[in-house]
């Protein structure tokens, strides 16, 4: 049992079907949040019940693999709420999640303790810290779209700014391609020029200078200039960018 947002909730033990959960603000009207076990049967009940950061966080109790879920339980924009599972079920071990599991909220961060069949208790931490870095909205890396040029010595200089307001910096996958399609294996596409990974503190611009492979430089030159598509998808929450550029020669 536990309150959030002005409701009391409590959940119904449940071992054929899944555990259910249901809320009241009276009382007397009770309205169904959950059933079959947050839609994974083997889930019986909930419990544990804690408020943590700007949410209610649900332990599970479960029958068999593939093990102990934790649920939060969020208020939406629209003032409902929403319900989602937090953890790779079992932290990736299906053998995690007999007994009773419990939360606890202790120095800034929740903890979730319960049994494992193999190895017996255990005890699994998430910092709030963690949890605000995952969960950041952030309005993505900006991608300057000035046309560039493919050095003499094959080499493709890409530019990306993180913006001062992103909350925790830039973190994601930049990717590089011609927007026109080339004949490649018997098959026409866009060719992948480059890939990076990258990791921007806030208020930071990088230009990655990519070396291309011989024969894509061969293949490109002779055609100079054309347009190229730079993509940066974000790991976080933060916005996708993308431009288009002209390559020069």
């Amino acid at each position: 049992m536990g309150e959030f947002d002005g409701a009391f909730y409590v959940s119904v033990d449940n071992p054929r079907q899944g555990g259910q959960l249901f809320s009241t603000r009276d009382g007397h009207a009770w309205a169904r949040e959950l059933t079959a076990g947050g839609d994974a049967p083997l889930n019986r009940a909930f419990l544990g019940f804690q408020q943590f950061e700007s949410g209610l966080w649900l332990a599970t109790v479960t029958r068999a693999p593939p093990g102990a879920s934790v649920f939060e339980a969020e208020k939406l924009t629209d003032g409902e709420v929403g319900y989602g599972e937090m953890n790779l079920p079992g932290f990736g071990d299906p053998t995690t999640g007999g007994g009773s599991p419990d939360l606890a909220v202790l120095n800034d961060a929740l903890w979730w303790g319960g049994e494992n069949a193999g190895t017996g208790a255990q005890v699994w931490r998430l910092a709030a810290d963690d949890l605000r870095r995952a969960t950041a909205t952030g309005p993505g890396v900006e991608i300057p779209t000035a046309p560039i040029r493919l050095t003499s010595a094959g080499r493709l200089p890409v530019t990306i700014t993180c913006p001062a307001e992103d909350p925790y910096g830039c973190h994601g996958d930049l990717e590089v391609r011609t927007v026109k399609r080339f004949a490649d294996g018997g098959r026409r596409r866009h060719l992948l020029l480059a890939s990076k990974v990258y990791e921007m503190p806030a208020g930071r611009t990088r230009t990655f200078s990519f070396r291309l492979p011989p024969d894509l430089v061969r293949l490109l030159r002779p055609r100079l200039p054309i347009r190229i598509d730079v993509h940066a998808v974000a790991f976080d929450n933060a916005r996708n960018a993308r431009a288009t550029i002209l390559l020069r020669g």
